[in-house]
């Protein structure tokens, strides 16, 4: 008895042809045709199918060959999912340390602004200017060589996963497409030209 998937209609559902889909899991043609006629594989090519299509592993079935089989997909299925709920509380952990950075530096630039002599204000100015751009570049180096790749590794199951997008399918204002660039030039060049237009340039 073969499994009666659901693959088919969820890929028609996203738009995507059968070539697409293998493109998008690494896998070939033949095996996503196997797939969806309702032969069994590895859990780990039918996570890359759930990944591809945005659906948990046990989503692409209707009905399984054997109990055996299901209990399986199902515990994989709480597993990744519990995964998942765990790495996004250490993500948010990791942006809320970017904020308290971006706050720390806004309250030094206060204290930097109160300072009376125009000399030292300008040396501080510029330690200021320096060390807010060296915590950017520090904090997004570390982010992508070792923050991400520590999460992946504790958390396998997630690896393929995109964390981007709400559950309603909306894009995050921060991860828009548009936004970010406008976020990026803000803090990596507004705000800096701004304490060199002040503190070496004394235009304000």
């Amino acid at each position: 008895m073969k499994n009666k998937t659901l693959i088919s209609d969820l890929r028609k559902q996203k738009g995507l042809t059968q070539e697409k889909l293998a493109e998008l899991t690494g896998l070939n043609v033949r095996t996503i045709q196997r797939l969806e006629s309702g032969e069994d594989a590895s859990l780990e090519t039918l996570r890359s199918i759930a990944v591809a299509l945005d659906v948990e592993v046990i989503e692409l079935f209707e009905s399984v060959s054997s109990k055996e089989r299901m209990d399986e997909i199902e515990s994989f299925s709480v597993e990744q999912r519990l995964q998942a709920t765990q790495r996004k509380a250490e993500q948010k952990f990791y942006s809320v340390f970017n904020i308290g950075f971006l706050c720390f530096m806004i309250l030094l630039a206060v204290f930097v602004n109160l300072i009376k002599s125009d000399f030292y204000q300008e040396v501080f100015g510029v330690l200021w200017l320096s060390f807010f751009l060296l915590g950017i570049f520090l904090l997004k180096y570390l982010r992508l060589s070792w923050w991400e790749i520590r999460l992946i590794k504790k958390y396998p199951l997630t690896s393929d996963i995109s964390f981007d997008k709400k559950k309603n399918g909306k894009v995050l204002w921060w991860n828009d497409q548009h936004a970010r660039p406008i976020m990026l030039i803000f803090w990596g060049a507004i705000i800096p030209a701004i304490f060199i237009l002040k503190y070496a340039l004394h235009l304000f």
